[in-house]
């Protein structure tokens, strides 16, 4: 009975030492707190790469439109689509000028789908900033001004952030907090943050750049690229 109650203290005080531990490797000191809408910004072009989403495409632009900040615009990138999608964004961007409809050319040697989709784009786009986004997010009324407005706070060039996920089966709802936890322990926010860390890691649903002074917007990417995209389905 003694050893029994020895192994369980020390299993339960070992418990917290490791709950304890993750919890201050997960830890993020940069909020991304509700901010109000300027009277005037920078513009920001938003860039989503879209092929096969009808199941998605028109939730997501409903949310980007509704933003609250004052000067965007919208790019959507259909690349090649064989499902209801161009339809979709057809009749969509007959109620809004600010959302432009592209559509991808065929994927040269060396690239793969989604880099060359937002390379695309971001070809087209005109905006001091860029957002990078997936078709399956869908975003806050405040999420443009609430990640400019923290960007500029911590005079980031590149701002992302960790999405809420909807998860619908059980396997998702047991699975995705684990993924999540990984990568926070593996790739731990304050070391990311630290311009000193060699720690490097970006929500692909959500990449939110500075588009460098100095570059035309054809030339933000001229070679192949590789992006990291956390998986889930993001609200």
């Amino acid at each position: 009975m003694n050893l029994y109650f020895a192994l369980s203290t020390v299993l339960f005080f070992g418990a917290i030492t490791i709950i304890y531990w993750l919890h201050n490797q997960a830890w993020l000191k940069v909020q991304t707190a509700p901010a109000a809408p300027p009277a005037a910004g920078p513009r920001i072009s938003v860039l989503i790469p879209a092929r096969n989403e009808q199941k998605n495409i028109q939730r997501c632009l409903q949310a980007v439109l509704a933003q609250d900040y004052p000067n965007f615009q919208v790019f959507v990138l259909d690349d090649r689509s064989t499902d209801s999608t161009p339809a979709i964004l057809a009749e969509l961007s007959t109620h809004d000028s600010r959302l432009v409809i592209l559509h991808g050319r065929e994927l040269p040697a060396g690239w793969t789908g989604k880099p060359h989709a937002l390379h695309q784009a971001a070809a087209a786009a005109t905006g001091e900033w860029l957002l990078f986004l997936d078709a399956d997010t869908f975003l806050y009324p405040n999420a443009l001004s609430a990640a400019l407005a923290s960007a500029q706070k911590t005079g980031a060039d590149l701002y992302t952030v960790m999405t809420e996920q909807l998860l619908g089966s059980f396997l998702e709802k047991t699975v995705m907090p684990l993924v999540f936890t990984a990568l926070s322990v593996g790739f731990s926010p304050n070391k990311v943050n630290d311009p000193h860390s060699r720690a490097a890691i970006a929500n692909g649903q959500f990449i939110f750049i500075r588009r460098p002074k100095n570059n035309s917007p054809s030339r933000l990417t001229t070679r192949p690229a590789a992006v990291t995209v956390v998986p889930g389905r993001p609200l």
